[in-house]
C-alpha cells in the first residue's frame, strides 16, 4: 500500500523524496517495533516467534497499530474524504488487537505513538499541505454566536487619553500623593 501511495504521490507531480517518504515511514516503523520487542523486558502474551533467527517473545510497540495509524495517515492524506472511514478502520484494528487478547493497552499505545510520530513525520517532510475536509463531527454553536472568535480589530476597549493614564485607578491623584489624604 505504501508503495501504491508513492506510485500515486509520484503521478500527481510530487518529487520522489516526497513520494518516498511514506515507505520510508512504514520501514523505520518496521524497526522500532523490532527494536522495542527485543530491547523492552515485559510479560510474555504469547509463544515466542523467529524472526530471521532471532528470538522475540516481547509484543511492545504493537506494530499492527503502528501500521494501520501510518497507512490510515496515508490515505488520508492522498484522499481527505475517506478521513472517517480511516479513523473506523485503526479503531477497528486497535480493538481487535487488544480483545483478541493479542496485546495489552501499552502495547496498542506504544504502537499509536510511534505510528502517529512516523506519520506526522512523512508528511512534514513529503510537504503536503492538509487539504481541507469536513469534521468528522460537525460542531455548531447555538443561537448567534459568531463562526469564530473574534480578532483583536473587532475587540471593543475603552477610550484612553493620549496621556495613557486616564483610564486606569489611581490616575487622577497626584504622584507624591498617597490616595485618600
Amino acid at each position: 500500500l505504501a508503495m501504491a501511495a508513492a506510485l500515486v504521490l509520484r503521478r500527481r507531480g510530487r518529487p520522489w523524496p516526497a513520494a518516498v517518504a511514506w515507505l520510508a515511514a512504514i520501514g523505520i516503523g518496521l524497526a522500532i517495533e523490532v527494536a522495542g520487542k527485543i530491547l523492552v523486558s515485559q510479560i510474555p502474551i504469547g509463544p515466542p516467534s523467529t524472526v530471521l533467527g532471532i528470538s522475540i517473545d516481547g509484543s511492545y510497540p504493537s506494530g499492527h497499530t503502528t501500521r494501520s495509524v501510518i497507512l490510515a495517515a496515508m490515505v488520508t492524506a492522498l484522499w481527505p474524504r475517506t478521513r472517517a472511514l480511516a479513523v473506523v478502520w485503526v479503531l477497528y484494528i486497535t480493538g481487535v488487537l487488544e480483545l483478541g487478547g493479542l496485546h495489552v493497552p501499552s502495547d496498542i499505545a506504544g504502537g499509536f505513538l510511534v505510528g502517529g510520530g512516523l506519520a506526522c513525520a512523512a508528511i512534514a517532510y513529503a510537504g503536503a499541505t492538509p487539504r481541507a475536509a469536513p469534521p468528522l463531527i460537525p460542531l455548531q454553536s447555538g443561537g448567534d454566536a459568531p463562526a469564530q472568535a473574534p480578532g483583536p480589530a473587532h475587540v471593543p476597549t475603552a477610550s484612553r487619553a493620549a496621556d495613557g493614564g486616564a483610564g486606569r485607578p489611581g490616575a487622577d491623584r497626584e504622584p507624591d500623593k498617597p490616595e485618600g489624604r
